[in-house]
């Protein structure tokens, strides 16, 4: 199908009929699926969107909630293993011992020389020594100059082994660190691979899902040091600070932006308030320390992510006049995608860092209501408003007085004092309204369809009534409420008659 435009006077019952008739029909259409954003983790500005089946994704939520609460308790008991401290304390002594071996070698090499080791600060000092007992500075002025250059060779000869063993050493400082890093990422793994098999399990038909539970996994292994870290220790915690909003769990939540899980059949919007973000969707902010920062539990969804799979039905005069609306519209519906964009950074009003969610494919049709005039015009200056419109609506003011359309004033009629819990109208109220109907389209064998005029006609029939205390609205009440209207209408008509007569 195409989208459509409706064009008709104000008050004709456009979008009260348009929105009954799509929501029969939506009524026998499959719910579209629910959507959800969750953190990429390889860059946290482009968050990941997910789509799962209907009234899946607030499940979804609670069960990544629960997996990171029990990852939470789970890695830090994998941590405190007996196994786990043995292993490590294994790969620590080893390290000790071999780096205890190169240093004894060291020591003894620079004996024969007549050498020995002295630890600064700054490192390992060479300084010459006799019988086990550095030389001192006296010692070192009665040396010969022959002596003093000997010494100097021999040092500096030693220094270079020196310095090859403290690369030894730190090459098996890196092996440490390397085999400690090896040892956490294979116990993590372990302790997280049994509760992420449950997930996938219970996920196996989502593709979309068993990718995310991928990279969640690979992120937990690689952060583990922050599932060992107590509460307090969090650095939020340690300055005094609130959690929310930093918290550093938030990169494992999941932000839900549509749940259809009370859908029945697809999706029928109205949206009376079309602003770019209200169409569109927006990504909010919040301030800390006096500065603002997003992430992607801050997106919020639009009327097309509501929509979407669906009907979206917007007033055309609305959404012309806020500003970028039209535009935001138009391009997500060429480009059958829903695109979150920051209008500053999209204009360049703005530079702070924000976020690039991942575009939602769009399946919508999206009815607009408005003036003939709109319509004309839109047609004539818009050179996307004929592709993207292809069919219009026209709403008459009129329609043939029938025994058909009689009754269907009569079921108007019902249906206004059923939403009103108004006193019910007798035989003759009812009529008076057909009448009404008649004299209103100025043709004995019309009705008009101007609907918003016969409703307000119906309310105020219904107060008079109710002000009387009457059980039923009756011809009189009705006859009533037309006078009253009337009498607020001709003040020029009662002018003109004054000055006639003058």
């Amino acid at each position: 199908g195409f989208n459509l435009f409706a064009a008709g006077v104000p008050g004709s019952g456009k979008t009260t009929l348009i929105r009954e008739y799509l929501e029969r029909l939506a009524a026998n259409q499959p719910v579209p699926p629910d959507l959800c954003y969750v953190n990429n983790f390889e860059d946290a500005r482009c968050p990941i969107a997910v789509q799962l089946p209907a009234g899946q994704a607030v499940q979804f939520k609670r069960d990544v909630a629960a997996l990171i609460g029990e990852l939470r308790e789970a890695l830090p008991r994998a941590f405190e293993a007996k196994e786990y401290s043995n292993q490590r304390d294994k790969i620590m002594q080893e390290v000790e011992g071999k780096i205890r071996d190169e240093f004894t070698r060291l020591e003894e090499h620079v004996k024969k020389w007549g050498f020995q080791l002295v630890p600064t600060s700054t490192g390992l000092l060479l300084v010459p020594a006799i019988n086990n007992r550095p030389v001192s500075e006296a010692e070192l002025e009665a040396l010969s100059e022959e002596q003093r250059d000997k010494l100097i060779q021999i040092r500096n000869r030693l220094g270079a082994d020196v310095e090859e063993n403290l690369q030894r050493k730190r090459e098996l400082e890196k092996g440490a660190r390397d085999a400690l890093r090896a040892l956490d990422t294979e116990t993590a793994t372990f302790a997280v691979r049994h509760f992420m098999q449950d997930e996938r399990a219970r996920y196996a038909d989502q593709p979309g899902v068993l990718a995310y539970f991928d990279a969640l996994q690979a992120d937990v292994i690689a952060h583990a040091d922050l599932f060992r870290k107590k509460e307090s220790e969090t650095p939020t915690a340690l300055l005094g600070l609130p959690t929310s909003g930093e918290d550093p769990f938030n990169r494992y939540q999941v932000n839900v932006l549509v749940d259809q899980h009370a859908q029945n059949g697809a999706p029928v919007i109205v949206e009376t308030n079309p602003t770019y973000h209200n169409l569109i969707g927006r990504i909010e902010h919040k301030a800390m320390l006096g500065a603002t920062y997003t992430d992607f539990t801050l997106i919020k969804p639009g009327a097309l992510h509501r929509a979407n799979g669906g009907y979206l039905i917007i007033p055309a005069r609305e959404c012309l006049l806020n500003p970028f609306a039209w535009d935001g519209l138009k391009r997500a519906l060429k480009d059958r995608v829903i695109r979150i964009e920051e209008l500053g950074a999209q204009y360049g009003l703005v530079s702070t860092v924000t976020l690039e969610p991942a575009t939602v494919p769009l399946n919508v049709k999206v009815i607009l209501i408005g003036s003939p005039l709109i319509y004309y015009l839109l047609n004539a200056y818009d050179e996307d408003f004929q592709k993207l419109f292809k069919v219009k609506a026209d709403f008459t003011t009129q329609m043939d007085r029938t025994p058909a359309a009689e009754r269907a004033y009569a079921l108007f009629v019902n249906t206004i004092v059923r939403q009103a819990g108004a006193r019910p109208f007798d035989r003759g109220a009812v009529a008076r309204v057909v009448e009404y109907g008649s004299r209103l389209a100025g043709d004995q064998d019309k009705l008009a369809t101007r609907f918003g005029e016969i409703a307000d006609l119906i309310h105020e029939a219904a107060h008079r009534a109710a002000h009387r205390a009457a059980d039923v609205v009756t011809v009189d009440d009705v006859r009533g409420a037309e006078e009253a209207r009337r009498f607020r209408q001709n003040l020029v008509q009662e002018r003109l008659q004054e000055a006639i007569k003058t």
